[in-house]
């Protein structure tokens, strides 16, 4: 029995594979503004389906290639950018972020991780689709829960974003760098904030959720900062010269040392 469930696994992808795609694709459509619970759920079944077709594509005597996934994974990540991209534009509002949210960690972060892992700069094609929904994320201002899950979700898909489409990431530097540095600056005095305005909870050593989410995000941002350095080069190392150059505080001076000192971290790493 099981040896007969086996055999019609393949039958069934190469049947049905393209009204499954679909199906998913027009569900995102039509839930695109509905309860973000329902999204993240059709996002998180899309995503785990075009891993399942990776991982049958590398069988022998499939009816799909490796190739072909990357394609169907290009355009997947491309369908749910633009299904929330208007709503990343008008910002945390309506449920906005939650929904928002729940499509990149569930859906576009998996694929865009799933194309970062080929050679071949799978995500070039959708970097620029990325980049204007992603960035207004980053951009997004306030340290509620909501935002802050908004703003490291954007982050933790900006990473495989840039690794997948690299080739293309130096003409697009200056503004991620600048955008996420912005991040990290905004973070930065937001942790000052709350240090300053300690209630009896921070007090007694319970840390509220504000202040876990704004120390998430303080790192993330230093890492993904990082990261562009990396690959963007030139074009990300001149908003650091321009701040070394204008800026007369020392915490932003730090931070520019920090972003340098990180990266060298991270080449240690891989070699």
């Amino acid at each position: 029995a099981s040896s007969s469930k086996l055999e019609a696994i393949p039958s069934f992808v190469e049947k049905f594979s393209s009204v499954v795609t679909s199906s998913f694709a027009s569900a995102i459509q039509i839930c695109g503004r509905e309860e973000p619970t329902i999204l993240t759920i059709i996002c998180l079944a899309q995503s785990k389906w075009i891993k399942y077709l990776e991982l049958y594509s590398h069988n022998l005597d499939t009816a799909i290639s490796p190739s072909e996934v990357h394609t169907l994974a290009r355009k997947t990540a491309a369908g749910i950018l633009i299904a929330i991209g208007k709503q990343a534009q008008t910002g945390g509002r309506d449920g906005n972020d939650e929904r928002i949210a729940g499509a990149l960690v569930a859906g576009i972060n998996p694929l865009l991780a799933q194309l970062a892992d080929s050679p071949e700069a799978a995500s070039v094609e959708i970097a620029r689709v990325g980049l204007s929904v992603i960035l207004p994320l980053v951009g997004w201002s306030g340290m509620n829960l909501e935002v802050r899950t908004a703003q490291i979700s954007a982050l933790a898909g900006l990473v495989p974003l840039m690794n997948g489409s690299y080739p293309i990431m130096p003409r697009h530097g200056k503004k991620i760098m600048t955008e996420v540095f912005l991040l990290l600056d905004r973070a930065d005095k937001d942790a000052n904030f709350l240090k300053n305005n300690k209630t009896s909870d921070t007090i007694n050593g319970t840390l509220h959720d504000d202040e876990v989410s704004t120390d998430v995000t303080r790192k993330l941002s230093l890492y993904t900062a990082a990261v562009s350095l990396a690959i963007c080069g030139q074009s990300a190392e001149v908003v650091l010269e321009h701040i070394k150059s204008t800026q007369p505080r020392e915490p932003l001076l730090d931070r520019c040392s920090e972003i340098r000192s990180t990266l060298e971290q991270l080449k240690c790493n891989t070699h």
